[in-house]
């Protein structure tokens, strides 16, 4: 996984806020679902296989999805490209795989002090839970609103065009929640995600939210015109399906959809390279470091995330 968009989320109380006011329809959309569980919805994501035909000799046969698209070992879990109503969900699933917790008590501590201290950590773990909810579910919205208000299919945006940050391609691997789950709060059981949109290559971690990049470009002046180019980001994989090869199959479909659709020739994205497995996975899949490195004085231990390019074929 990726930890790069989440290193540079808490910057202030304040945002917080604004985001979690900003995300109250996902919440109620969520409370509107948990009502009307009796009529269980089928799946509302976009089969990847109804934009995107592949033939069966196109895929490699070490790869754990088939010409559908769908998990060999489990045909119910097919990759999709998320909808509007998919977007809570998405973003739930986001936060559990990167973790959201704030503090974590040392294992060093007493039985005693655990007891004492355990209701305050929980109670600012939680509120950690949900602000980060808030903040993914609106960065989700803000980079995938023009898709959803076009009829683009998987299409790529122009990179010249007004409003690109805002058409990201967010596939997911998922199905429809069966009854007898426990998660009664979710509408789609998913177990992999990955984003593919565009982004400046000037090495800069984006935010969650795009505005806030225009805003950090412009302290450090770094308003000179640069190339967008296909970015990858935000791949989880559940840590129950781990161990399968999703998590590149994943890569290699928006490698695919960035070069044969989108028409481009580099993908880039950043890995933490203190993430062994993301580190191994990415430069097994061919991925090399740019080299370069967003620096600005207030990034701290930001600056020090890999900036990777893969030239696509």
């Amino acid at each position: 996984m990726i930890k790069s968009d989440f290193k540079r989320r808490r910057f202030s109380l304040l945002l917080s806020l604004v985001l979690l006011v900003q995300s109250t329809r996902g919440f109620s959309a969520s409370l509107a679902r948990n009502n009307n569980r009796l009529r269980r919805p089928t799946l509302h994501l976009i089969p990847l296989r109804t934009l995107y035909p592949k033939d069966e000799s196109t895929i490699n046969e070490q790869s754990c999805l088939n010409a559908n698209f769908q998990l060999k070992s489990d045909p119910s879990f097919e990759l999709c490209v998320v909808e509007e109503d998919d977007l809570p969900d998405t973003a739930r699933f986001v936060v559990e795989s990167f973790g959201s917790e704030a503090i974590r008590l040392s294992s060093d501590m007493t039985s005693f002090e655990q007891f004492i201290l355990q209701p305050t950590v929980e109670l600012l773990n939680g509120y950690s839970g949900i602000v980060a909810f808030a903040e993914v579910l609106a960065g989700l919205r803000s980079r995938v609103r023009g898709r959803l208000t076009q009829t683009m299919g998987i299409q790529g945006p122009h990179p010249a065009e007004e409003g690109a940050a805002g058409m990201a391609l967010v596939l997911v691997l998922a199905r429809p929640v069966p009854n007898d789950t426990k998660k009664m709060n979710w509408r789609i059981d998913i177990i992999g995600s990955v984003e593919l949109r565009l982004q400046p290559c000037d090495a800069k971690i984006p935010f969650t939210l795009p505005w806030l990049d225009r805003i950090e470009r412009r302290l450090w002046n770094k308003q000179t015109a640069v190339q967008q180019q296909p970015y990858l980001s935000n791949l989880c994989v559940a840590e129950a399906y781990r161990g399968q090869s999703i998590g590149r199959a994943l890569v290699q479909c928006v490698e695919d959809i960035a070069g044969t659709v989108w028409g481009y020739s580099k993908i880039y994205l950043h890995v933490d390279v203190d993430n062994t497995a993301a580190y191994q996975l990415y430069t097994s899949a061919g991925y090399k470091d740019v080299g370069q490195r967003w620096n600005p004085f207030w990034a701290g231990s930001a600056a020090e995330i890999g900036y990777f390019v893969k030239d696509l074929p």
